[in-house]
């Protein structure tokens, strides 16, 4: 009986996450990053060798394992049929099953009761924050990570009741392709170390002395080296795999400007994905976080003692309070790589928690169960063990359901980059990642409607002008700092549009000379651009000088030369100086204005002929001010 019990649990975990496909199952790639892993990938749509595949490229994540099965899928479902996009995203969803079924085997081996594994389980397959997983065929990494990151649990816990020395290795081996399907495997480290610390599946099963310190382990010498030495090959991958993928980071100064400042805005970041974990009704693609910046910020009081309080409270209630520490612990391991220790340009994202659910769950039941020991919930003619059994199954399937329906309604959002962004942009509006992605999805749109004969040139405009305000909003958010590439294209963008329509600054209006300006001085966390910063500098020279602010206007000029100089800052600077050396000359201080006049010529002289500024700086050159002996009583240029 015990076996078709099991049986219809494993199919129930299996078929469970398949409502995170039901909104999106027949939905193209979206280009928010589909491209790039597979569209274009040439290791998927070539024939490449293993060793090409598995040799790692300077300044990109190493994710062999994912490429590998994106290769499959390739196979599977031909690219360019209308398979292709549908059959990826369903092998999506399959390695997520497995994951969910391994975890289960783990949560049963850790002492989980059948229905507390079945519950944890079932909630990890149908959560709503897997959709980012399962439906972002881009995320595959992370469910393949998970698949054989709790495998490596599985033989981890194994292990200990069959000693042979080859479990030991084949945890090994799957925690090692569990990083190379994706780096943040990493933060499944700590939960093998704190497994091993809380004494593994015997230290944390029911029958275990309550008394028994927790780093006991440590008090006996043979029990600590045993440790170090089922440690040391995970240890040694971990510090591979985080050498492989630092150097990929973007340097991104942290949250608040410090580590102590990141770790006070992980606060926050903390509970708000306890209450996405436990109530998932406000998931977005993308999060405004804004970042701590003292202990004085009252955000650290609220979130700390939410945390601490949590903590407590379900420590205290919880009838295993050994297990919900590990789950604590799980939970906040997992999460390591994906907190700001190690600075990321999104501080916050639903795949990042993926990991780390079950250790969250493992707290919910195991406090659920607490309260449960402590109260009656039987009917008349039940025994107390019955109506708690009953009382809790009825509970856990009401939330699963609810989970469900959320998670069936979060796939939808998945479809394509606009229901993407539209969505973030309504959930959090001060996200100017957000923004960026839904003014792209516009773009895009504007740009198809191009090709499309016939097209209205009203509604081709339209989506011009949505993408234009959707960038114009995102380079007002406060966080626009964290997204160098983005903030970049979006500031270059919206400032040749105002341009072309003449669009200047007025009081009640940012125009063109705001973007210029927001290029030329941009937010110190930015990874700088000094090509695009001097172009801008220039522009906003030239706008000075036409407004008769010649002196300010030539400062700009000499500053976005010295920052970089290229053709096009040396063409304005000659201008700006040209124009300077006639009123200076007026002025009596002749001996500034041939000053001016040589610097000009020398940088006319030094643009290039390919350049684009080529001809209009020979057409300068023949202006009587750089005749042998001028005339400088002109006016300027």
């Amino acid at each position: 009986m015990r076996h078709y019990t099991r049986t219809l649990h494993g199919i129930l975990i299996a078929s469970a996450g398949i409502v995170l496909l039901a909104g999106c199952w027949d939905a193209d790639f979206t280009t928010y990053d589909d491209q790039v892993h597979i569209g274009e990938n040439q290791q998927v749509e070539r024939q490449f060798s293993l060793f090409e595949i598995f040799k790692p490229a300077p300044g990109s994540t190493y994710f062999p394992v994912t490429i590998l099965s994106y290769k499959l899928d390739s196979v599977l479902f031909p690219s360019g049929t209308k398979a292709w996009a549908p059959g990826v995203r369903f092998m999506s969803f399959v390695y997520h099953a497995a994951a969910a079924l391994i975890l289960w085997r783990v949560l049963l081996l850790l002492g989980l009761t059948e229905l507390q594994a079945l519950f944890v389980a079932i909630v990890f397959a149908v959560h709503p924050l897997a959709c980012e997983t399962v439906c972002w065929v881009s995320e595959r990494k992370n469910a393949l990570a998970a698949v054989f990151g709790f495998w490596a649990l599985w033989a981890w816990l194994r292990a200990e009741t069959h000693t042979a020395w080859w479990r030991g290795c084949a945890a090994a081996a799957l925690y090692a392709l569990a990083l190379m399907s994706k780096p943040s495997a990493l933060g499944l480290l700590p939960v093998f170390f704190f497994l091993s610390v809380f004494g593994g599946a015997r230290g944390l099963s029911p029958s275990s002395p309550q008394n028994l310190k927790l780093m006991s382990v440590w008090k006996q010498g043979k029990q600590w080296l045993d440790l170090v030495e089922r440690m040391l090959p995970l240890a040694a991958l971990s510090v591979g795999a985080a050498a492989l993928n630092l150097s990929r980071y973007a340097k991104i100064p942290p949250p608040g400007g410090t580590l102590f400042t990141a770790i006070l805005t992980d606060f926050e970041i903390l509970t708000r994905y306890l209450f996405n974990l436990g109530i998932p009704v406000a998931l977005s693609a993308v999060y405004r976080v804004d970042a701590v910046r003292s202990v004085s910020d009252p955000r650290v009081i609220l979130y700390g003692l939410t945390l601490l309080l949590l903590a407590g409270i379900t420590v205290n209630i919880a009838s295993n309070r050994r297990r919900v520490i590990f789950g604590w612990l799980w939970f906040l391991g997992a999460l390591g790589p994906s907190l700001n220790l190690i600075s990321l340009p999104h501080l916050m994202q639903d795949r990042y928690v993926y990991l780390s659910t079950p250790g969250f769950f493992i707290v919910l039941v195991e406090a659920v169960d607490g309260i449960y020991s402590r109260a009656s919930f039987r009917g008349p003619a039940e025994t107390p063990a019955t109506g708690k059994r009953r009382s809790m199954v009825l509970l856990g399937c009401a939330y699963v359901a609810v989970l469900a329906a959320l998670a069936g309604a979060r796939g939808m959002v998945w479809r394509d980059n606009q229901t993407i962004f539209s969505d973030a942009v309504a959930k959090q509006p001060g996200a100017a990642f957000a923004h960026f992605g839904l003014g792209s999805a516009y773009a895009q749109k504007w740009n198809d409607l191009s090709f499309v004969p016939n097209t209205p040139r009203q509604e081709i405009e339209s989506y011009h002008r949505r993408w234009m305000s959707e960038w114009r909003a995102g380079l007002a958010c406060a966080d626009i700092g964290r997204y160098s590439r983005s903030f970049w294209e979006m500031t270059e963008a919206v400032s040749a549009d105002c341009l072309a329509r003449g669009d200047f600054d007025r009081p009640e209006h940012f125009g063109v000379e705001h973007y210029w300006a927001q290029m030329a001085y941009p937010p110190s966390e930015l990874a700088d651009d000094p090509g695009r910063r001097s172009v801008a500098l220039a522009n906003l020279a030239l706008r000075r000088m036409e407004q008769g602010q010649a002196h300010i206007s030539y400062g700009m000029a000499a500053e976005a030369v010295r920052i970089f100089s290229q053709d096009y800052t040396r063409f304005v600077r000659a201008r700006i100086s040209v124009n300077l050396a006639a009123i200076v000359n007026k002025a009596g201080i002749e001996i500034e204005a041939r000053r001016l006049i040589a610097e000009a010529r020398g940088d006319l002289l030094s643009i290039e002929e390919k350049s684009g500024a080529y001809t209009a700086a020979q057409t300068m050159l023949r202006d009587p001010v750089f005749a042998p002996n001028p005339a400088l009583s002109g006016k300027g240029n």
